[in-house]
């Protein structure tokens, strides 16, 4: 038994002399030295960590060492493995974050300068600091409890908010100094106590890096300030917090934070005073101001947001569920709104005013799988005249009144809608409109029905009589604008075309008698069947008349005693087999060659100036005879 005790005795005398040859003797320091630098060297792309002094005793450490870029890290002081006990001063001069990117997995940029005190034993034990991270004065106090995080106190001065981003190897799209209070205890054992507080001053938005950066379009100066203040008390956070911003304030009064249960409850105040600040945010410039406030409720990857808001200077409700902060559904309605308030918001000159209700319900948000509906409701819609003329450029004189509805399904990928518009001087239906969200193009049939073609004398320059029915279908694609219709009104068939601002139409089958009717014409000729077909630029207001008319004569008229001597012969007792009209259209000018064709005479009438705003043929006509 003896023996034995002795030969374990002996081995682990034998074990000790090897743990403190390697560890604390000159040959142990340089074994240990060069296995720390291999740990920290390994898989570095642009890190060489060099440790020039290492000293490692029972009772004392002391450790200088140097990166590839003249970076500095120093420890030295008393260390009792025995009693396991140090008192450590440390000290660490960082000139290029970047190089330390692969141990953190990204790439920091900046310096940092560090240095304090490390003391205390296994049990307890305490780090105090000063650094310079972030520009900033920085003062740290942590408190160990086995080694485990049991208490912080953290105070954080004019650091800045640029080199704050930098340094989460974010671009630095915003400028300001942020100061830091922190005193939070009992980390370790989850009862969390302690307060947190800090704000922001003279906060800026670098417009250059963040257009950059976002694709977006900033050119208004943004500034920015903050206050934020947290209580924690029986693992609870109480938080209250105020910006204010050159575009807007947000106000929280009162969010509770469940760290047990992750658990999130908030109320909010959002007031955006000036919306045109906005403006580079979204592809649209916006004016005015508006409040929105309500609670917010976080359960786990859940968020209920439930409020209110006056914007355009509506009665609005809302209530939106996010999961994994995507919109999963939501819940509006839009009272007592105005049109012309939302033309004012949307920059858009007041052409129209009246009352405007909307109400949604979107069940599933995911365009896949979209789910819902939205009624839209516009009443007493009333035009304005003088601003609408300026903008459509138009010449209404007449007053026009509308009602329109708009009631939308949601189904995948598209918006199904059916739409009513009546006014007092026509009316328009679509059954079938469908919006194709991911493909952005709009496709719908339609059903326009006008009583009264005198009513839209202010919309075309020809004056009508009659009433037309015309349906057809639009279709619109990025720059592609496609509207087709066709009608059969009067017993006259025509259909069109209009692709962005060219128009043409097609007259087939008509009788000229029905047609000068229509044209509030006087009846000059008579042909039983005539096609024509009219091309237009809307734009430019110039177009082309081709036409042909068979078995056709002139009618006794005004114009007949003018033709008679010429033709020497009754005209209106001449039929024609085919007559040819070649036209140009300048503006309210037709302007005309027409060629008359049949047996016995073949002649021309050059030059034929139509004035079709003014219902009247004058020009100085030239007439060939064959």
């Amino acid at each position: 038994m003896k023996k034995i005790f002795l030969i374990f005795f002996s081995i682990i005398i034998t074990i000790l002399i090897i743990v403190y040859s390697v560890l604390f003797t000159n040959i142990g320091n340089k074994i240990l030295s060069s296995y720390i630098e291999k740990v920290i060297n390994h898989k570095q792309d642009e890190l060489h960590f060099k440790i020039e002094e290492f000293n490692l005793t029972t009772k004392y450490l002391n450790l200088i060492a140097y990166t590839n870029d003249g970076s500095e890290i120093k420890i030295s002081g008393k260390f009792s493995i025995w009693k396991r006990d140090f008192n450590l001063n440390y000290s660490m001069n960082i000139f290029d974050l970047s190089i330390i990117k692969n141990l953190l997995h990204f790439e920091p940029k900046g310096s940092l300068c560090i240095n304090g005190i490390f003391a205390g034993n296994y049990q307890n034990a305490t780090i105090k600091g000063v650094s310079n991270i972030v520009k900033s004065q920085t003062k740290y106090n942590i408190s160990l409890k086995d080694f485990e995080l049991e208490s912080l106190n953290i105070q954080i001065k004019e650091a800045k908010i640029n080199e704050l981003l930098m340094l989460m190897d974010k671009p630095a799209y915003l400028n300001g100094k942020l100061n830091v209070i922190a005193d939070i205890k009992n980390i370790n054992n989850l009862n969390l106590e302690g307060i947190i507080k800090s704000n922001i001053i003279n906060g800026k938005v670098d417009n250059d890096i963040i257009n950059e950066e976002l694709e977006l379009g900033i050119t208004n100066l943004i500034n920015f300030k903050s206050d934020f203040n947290a209580l924690i008390s029986h693992n609870n956070i109480k938080i209250k917090t105020i910006f204010d911003s050159s575009i807007g304030d947000l106000l929280i009064d009162k969010m509770i934070i469940d760290l047990s249960t992750r658990k999130v409850n908030s109320d909010y105040t959002i007031n955006v005073s000036n919306m045109n600040a906005l403006s580079g945010f979204i592809d649209r410039k916006l004016v005015g101001n508006f409040t929105t406030k309500g609670e917010l409720k976080k359960l786990k990857d859940t968020i209920k947001i439930e409020g209110v808001s006056d914007i355009f200077e509506s009665e609005t409700k809302y209530k939106a569920y996010f999961n994994n902060f995507n919109l999963s559904s939501i819940l509006f309605s839009i009272e007592k709104a105005k049109i012309e308030n939302l033309l004012k918001m949307i920059s858009e000159p007041i052409y129209a005013t009246g009352d405007l209700h909307i109400n949604g319900d979107v069940k599933n948000a995911d365009i896949n799988k979209l789910d819902g509906f939205i009624n839209s409701d516009f009443s007493n819609i009333s035009i304005v005249n003088e601003v609408a003329n300026t903008v459509f450029d138009q010449n209404i004189k007449d007053d026009i009144t509308a009602d329109l509805t708009i009631n939308s399904i949601l189904v995948p990928n598209q918006v199904v809608s059916k739409i009513d518009l009546e006014t007092n001087i026509a009316d328009l239906k679509t059954e079938n409109s469908i919006y194709y969200i991911e493909e952005k193009f709009f496709s719908s049939d339609y059903l326009l029905n006008i009583s009264s073609l005198e009513k839209i004398d202010n919309f075309i320059p020809i004056k009508l009589l009659g009433k037309i029915d015309i349906s057809g279908n639009i279709n619109i694609e990025d720059n592609m604008f496609l509207l087709y219709g066709k009608s059969n009104f009067s017993n006259e068939i025509f259909d069109f075309n209009l692709i962005n601002n060219n128009l043409e139409l097609n007259l087939s089958d008509t009788n000229t008698k029905n047609l000068s009717t229509i044209l509030r014409y006087p009846q000059i000729f008579d042909a039983s069947n005539t096609n024509l077909n009219i091309t237009y630029d809307l734009n430019t207001k110039k177009g082309e008349l081709i036409g042909s008319l068979k078995n056709g004569h002139f009618l006794p008229n005004s114009f007949s005693p003018f033709l008679n001597p010429i033709l020497k012969r009754d005209s209106t007792k001449e039929f024609y087999e085919t007559v040819n009209i070649n036209g140009k259209i300048k503006d309210q000018f037709l302007i005309s060659n027409i060629t008359f064709k049949n047996k016995n005479t073949n002649f021309e009438i050059n030059n034929l100036i139509l004035d079709y705003e003014k219902n009247l043929i004058n020009s100085k006509i030239d007439i060939k005879m064959e």
